[in-house]
């Protein structure tokens, strides 16, 4: 099994804030849609680059997605 990694987008609202941009990331298995998500963690930061450097290190690693939410948690704290 091959995972993928991609980079989603979504929009939130914090009402002193207004509205913004939030990243996060999907795995999904190679060969599946992309709506077939094994794991999905939306709102990562509104820091596109921060979650394009993760995605990469996602990706060359050959990290599993058991294994992303920890890595996510790492990576922001």
């Amino acid at each position: 099994m091959i995972i993928c990694y991609e980079i989603v987008c979504s929009e939130k609202h914090i009402e002193d804030l207004g509205s913004f941009s939030v990243f996060g990331l999907r795995a999904y298995e190679e060969g599946k849609p992309c709506s077939d998500s094994v794991c999905c963690i939306e709102d990562i930061s509104s820091d596109r680059k921060f979650v394009e450097t993760l995605c990469d290190r996602l990706r060359r690693h050959d990290v599993h997605p058991d294994h992303l939410k920890d890595i996510v948690v790492d990576a922001i704290s």
